[in-house]
């Protein structure tokens, strides 16, 4: 299972008396939770590249198995690896329009001249002056011209991939499918005799008609597998990161103030006083793990620790 690795907060060594006890068990809960909410988050992504072919029948436990087993089950160490081994884009020719239908950055520049026709209000005329916007500045066409945006359209270069996709599941429907959209988009042509602009239909497609693999193979990792690493990498560090550091600060802030595990057998004292001049190293609760053996009971008692 592709967790952090922490301390368990109901370990016998967490005193509760230590004032960072709280802190570090509230650490703990919030990084388990963000950790299951961001296969949650790639499954919907996942969703979304394949909503053409009614979403993708796997669960967010299944995401994670496979992460396990096609890149290994660190993922916060999965970009800083992509960073070391990484050998550059891939390169490709010409230019395919995709709609953008995703949530997420897809690392594709926004076609800036793609325009579509906007809606008209009562009078017939076109909302805001304009006949053609941008996709995002569209009107609707109900006289209302109220706001009625479309997908904005994606420059894709065929060959070249798409740095933020996830290329885990090579066969989605975005990979898959070349539909395209007809007399909706149009690209803003030359003037007409009288000066008044033409407009030129264009394809654009739902898809990109190919596994967009963005980056070089290289030795011991295959183009898919670094596809995930940067795409997945990138995503875990802004949505799990956070939480991280933030149990590693509240583990340093607990263990500070001598709350850390005792990870060695002392011998040394006397019968009286079995610890007397023990000085130890950022510890000085000494709480042993709770232990299911005779041997474990005296040593709970022998450092002072009650049931």
């Amino acid at each position: 299972m592709a967790r952090y690795p922490t301390t368990s907060g109901d370990a016998g060594y967490l005193d509760p008396r230590n004032p960072f006890f709280q802190k570090l068990r509230d650490s703990i809960t919030e990084l388990k939770s963000a950790e299951r909410d961001w296969y949650q988050h790639r499954l919907e992504f996942f969703q979304e590249l394949n909503a053409e072919y009614g979403g993708l029948s796997k669960t967010a436990d299944e995401v994670e198995r496979d992460y396990d087993n096609d890149i290994g089950n660190q993922p916060w160490e999965y970009l800083s690896t992509f960073n070391r081994v990484n050998d550059g884009r891939r390169s490709g020719s010409g230019v395919r329009l995709v709609q953008d239908r995703y949530s997420v950055d897809l690392g594709l520049p926004i076609n800036p001249i793609v325009l579509v026709a906007n809606g008209t209000d009562e009078e017939g005329d076109p909302c805001g002056g304009s006949s053609h916007v941008l996709p995002e500045d569209r009107s609707s066409n109900d006289d209302s011209c109220d706001p009625d945006p479309l997908p904005n359209v994606l420059d894709y270069v065929p060959g070249a991939g798409a740095p933020g996709i996830d290329c885990l599941y090579t066969n989605l429907a975005a990979f898959q499918t070349n539909t395209t959209i007809f007399g909706v988009y149009v690209v803003e042509g030359e003037e007409d005799d009288d000066g008044d602009p033409t407009f030129d239909l264009v394809e654009v497609f739902t898809g990109f008609g190919e596994v967009p693999f963005a980056w070089k193979q290289v030795s011991g990792y295959t183009k898919r597998q670094l596809s995930s690493m940067k795409a997945a990498g990138e995503s875990y560090n802004e949505r799990v990161k956070p939480k991280i550091d933030a149990y590693n600060s509240a583990k340093t802030d607990f263990d500070n103030v001598s709350g850390g595990r005792l990870n060695f057998d002392y011998i040394g004292g006397t019968i009286d006083f079995p610890w007397q001049n023990f000085t130890g190293s950022n510890v000085s609760y000494n709480r042993p793990q709770k232990g299911g053996g005779g041997f474990s009971k005296i040593v709970n008692e022998a450092r002072g620790v009650g049931k």
